[in-house]
């Protein structure tokens, strides 16, 4: 057996490590910026936390839909979906005429959360079989925060 099957830091594996780094900069930049321009847009406590809980529900309910569409569709193309999802829909804040378009683009944000982490986290078979767990750690490792 080749030596470059058994590594580990492949370019692949480096490029799904940063993919999976922005998808959560992503994710975690407007976690804690998102209840004041909720509270900018005239919202309460009330638009806060359904934004909060929708953007969630949409994740946790479109996983397993997703997790069939990558399976169906392929990783590649619902990672880069994925990613254009996440890519634009916080554009769309911006251009939010209320709370109600803030907290529908919140919600859909959730879906593409979804789609994008779920497409990466797949990847992990580009590591070699006997390098699943350390692929795992790695990647666990360099955010360790939980996902929705």
């Amino acid at each position: 057996m080749k030596e470059t099957a058994n590594k580990l830091w492949t370019e692949s594996f480096v490029k799904i490590c940063l993919v999976n780094f922005f998808v959560f900069v992503n994710f975690h930049a407007l976690l804690p910026t998102f209840p004041f321009f909720i509270t900018y847009l005239g919202g309460d406590a009330i638009a806060i936390g359904l934004a909060t809980a929708l953007f969630s529900i949409a994740s946790i309910l479109s996983r397993p839909f997703v997790g069939w569409l990558v399976d169906s569709k392929g990783r590649r193309i619902m990672l880069v979906l994925g990613m254009i999802g996440m890519a634009l829909i916080p554009m769309g804040y911006f251009v939010s005429a209320g709370i109600a378009t803030a907290v529908v683009l919140r919600t859909v944000h959730g879906a593409f959360h979804a789609t994008s982490s779920n497409a990466s986290s797949t990847w992990v078979i580009l590591s070699p079989i006997t390098g699943w767990a350390r692929g795992w750690a790695c990647t666990g490792s360099l955010w360790p925060s939980p996902q929705p």
